[in-house]
């Protein structure tokens, strides 16, 4: 991650899922993911309370909405997407070594459904290398924090 003069902390949800060995996760039915990523949720919340600036990095499905709605309604955060056309989202799928069951392969309506599903305060181009977009976004960040994620409960959700 680039640096940055103000401290953040970074942890996305990829890197909290590496608690659990290699093992659980190659036949997971679902429940586990599930498990692991409201407690990611929980962790993320009490760094929050502590005081500790976050770089939070998970995809937030329509599903999970009601999810990171209950964890962080009442704390300031800025909400970020970090946009790719699905053509590069398939190749960096692709690409990645830790999919033990291959890439995930979602349809169109799907990825679309990730940036419909939560209003952003603030969209950018991940089509950049990160040692630019960081940057750009540690730059854009500073300072700024809207009301919260109350607002996603009011959001009409994708059918």
């Amino acid at each position: 991650m680039a640096e940055s003069a103000q401290p953040w902390f970074h942890l996305s949800l990829d890197d909290f899922r590496k608690g659990y060995a290699e093992r659980y996760w190659r036949d997971d039915d679902g429940r586990l993911f599930a498990a692991v990523a409201m407690a990611y949720l929980g962790a993320l919340r009490s760094l929050a309370l502590a005081g500790v600036d976050l770089i939070a990095e998970a995809v937030i499905t329509p599903d999970r909405v009601n999810g990171y709605a209950a964890a962080f309604d009442d704390l300031h955060l800025l909400v970020v997407a970090v946009r790719c056309p699905i053509e590069v989202a398939r190749r960096r799928e692709v690409a990645r070594a830790d999919r033990r069951r291959g890439p995930v392969e979602a349809p169109e309506a799907a990825f679309e459904a990730v940036y419909t599903a939560v209003r952003y305060d603030l969209e950018l181009d991940s089509r950049e290398p990160p040692e630019t977009v960081v940057p750009a976004l540690l730059a854009r960040i500073t300072g700024q924090f809207p009301i919260g994620l109350s607002r996603l409960r009011a959001l009409p959700r994708p059918v």
